[in-house]
């Protein structure tokens, strides 16, 4: 549940942090699936596919 404390926050922000939404394990099944479809890059994706709208590597 948000408090007034956390609206102030993502009024200020823009965003909210929260502490281990997703485990380790989840966070590193998203970075594998992220690098794929990086790797694919935007002419990759197949008419059936959807494609991202933009993507660029921030690393």
């Amino acid at each position: 549940m948000l408090d007034q404390q956390h609206i102030d926050e993502f009024d200020r922000d823009g965003f909210l942090t929260v502490g281990n939404l997703l485990s380790a394990v989840e966070v590193a099944e998203l970075s594998d699936a992220l690098d794929q479809v990086l790797a694919k890059g935007p002419d990759g994706f197949a008419e059936e596919e959807p494609e991202p709208v933009s993507f660029r590597s921030l690393s």
